[in-house]
């Protein structure tokens, strides 16, 4: 059973629409952060958040994912995303599952187990190197809003070192 402390981890997000700036504040509460166990592995949850799903992130850690709807000025459209801050706020030291290929509904038998990344997870580098995953501009009616997808965690794999 690991024991967290309540704080609070800020990110900023930056857009760029047309020569003007939206920066939204974003923040987590260590108290919304669960930990299970799977075998080995650590499972990390996050509360109103989804987990990275995808044929490219199999074997990758798992973690995470944060969805953001941003509502944008009329007529405007977006260059470009930015995420600013860093983790800050130490977890501890996990050994993260590794993402599994999506699952499809056509009764077939489930993709098989997936390993670690090697690569990945023998590294010390911080996982993700960026925590934008995507981002997309949506029209409904006459309202823009652009979508991001970010991860607001960091994971040294080696180290096993967690931060939100």
């Amino acid at each position: 059973m690991k024991t967290f402390i309540l704080t609070t981890s800020l990110f900023f997000m930056v857009l760029s629409i047309q020569a003007q700036q939206i920066t939204k504040q974003i923040t987590f509460s260590m108290g919304d952060v669960k930990t299970m166990q799977n075998g080995n592995y650590d499972i990390i949850r996050l509360k109103n958040t989804s987990i990275i799903v995808g044929e490219e992130y199999a074997g990758k850690p798992q973690l995470p994912v944060a969805h953001v709807n941003i509502l944008l000025p009329k007529g405007a459209t977006v260059t470009n995303v930015s995420i600013t801050g860093q983790p800050s706020q130490v977890l501890g030291s996990f050994n993260i599952y590794p993402a599994q290929p999506p699952a499809y509904t056509n009764f077939e038998a489930p993709p098989a187990f997936v390993e670690q990344d090697a690569a990945v997870y023998a590294s010390n580098a911080i996982y993700p190197q960026n925590p934008l995953l995507k981002y997309s501009t949506h029209v409904f009616r006459e309202y823009s809003f652009v979508g991001i997808d970010f991860v607001p965690f960091s994971y040294r794999s080696q180290s096993g070192c967690l931060k939100l």
